[in-house]
């Protein structure tokens, strides 16, 4: 059964905003898949010395962020990063209706379903429906991307006010580039969805479509390999995100 550290040592006499760098980089080694590491492999993963390492975990514990296991003394992420976690969905409006919707998009296209909002000047994905019919957070959770940037991202733009989006625009893109991302946000507004191919991946088409509006919309995308791309599987991917946004 997982423990809190009780050994707690004193932290090193560093500066607070180093002392937090140094947290959080451990907190965000466990979202590469691993749940469960030990004191060694943490180090490693931060490039922090083990006896530096220790004292982070330990002070981590205490906040109930790090637990560690009993029996093979391993390190893992405490309640209240599931508590984080939970707050950050609930932040999502319609949570339970999104994830049906999700799934009725999955069950047509056979592909993993994410979940995405926006918040300032940048969206983030928040969970996906995975090939095995799973939900769960993803692995770049936090990772924020330009709204200029992506399907999604794009996605989120059109559902702006023309003000808004247009302030955006003239602020956050590079003038050489702004043409072509008000070419970009005006084909989105007029089909209602945003297709782009090779934006994170090359020989990657992805599909978005934004299901809410107001202040804080959502946007739900599919993604899928070039060799499996067909008129036919954009057009069920498209209806299916359609459906999704009624």
């Amino acid at each position: 059964m997982p423990r809190p550290i009780t050994n707690l040592a004193a932290l090193p006499s560093t500066p607070a905003s180093e002392v937090i760098g140094r947290s959080a980089r451990i907190l965000w080694t466990f979202s590469h898949g691993r749940s469960w590491m030990s004191l060694q492999q943490i180090a490693d993963a931060t490039q922090l010395s083990k006896p530096t390492t220790f004292r982070l975990l330990a002070a981590l514990s205490v906040e109930k962020l790090i637990v560690q296991d009993e029996v093979s003394g391993e390190y893992g992420l405490g309640p209240k990063v599931a508590f984080l976690a939970a707050r950050l969905l609930a932040d999502v409006s319609a949570g339970e209706a999104n994830i049906a919707a999700m799934r009725t998009v999955r069950e047509v296209i056979n592909e993993t379903v994410v979940l995405s909002v926006a918040r300032g000047t940048r969206w983030y994905n928040i969970v996906a429906l995975d090939a095995g019919h799973s939900v769960s957070l993803i692995q770049n959770l936090g990772v924020g991307t330009a709204l200029h940037f992506g399907a999604p991202g794009i996605s989120f733009l059109a559902a702006m006010s023309d003000t808004d989006s247009a302030d955006y625009i003239a602020n956050e893109v590079a003038a050489p580039l702004q043409r072509a991302a008000l070419d970009c946000l005006s084909l989105a507004r007029r089909l209602g969805y945003v297709l782009r191919e090779g934006d994170f991946l090359p020989e990657v088409v992805t599909i978005a479509k934004c299901i809410g509006h107001g202040q804080r919309p959502e946007v739900l995308h599919v993604s899928f390999p070039c060799a499996r791309d067909s008129a036919s599987l954009r057009a069920k991917a498209i209806r299916a995100l359609f459906r999704a946004s009624l």
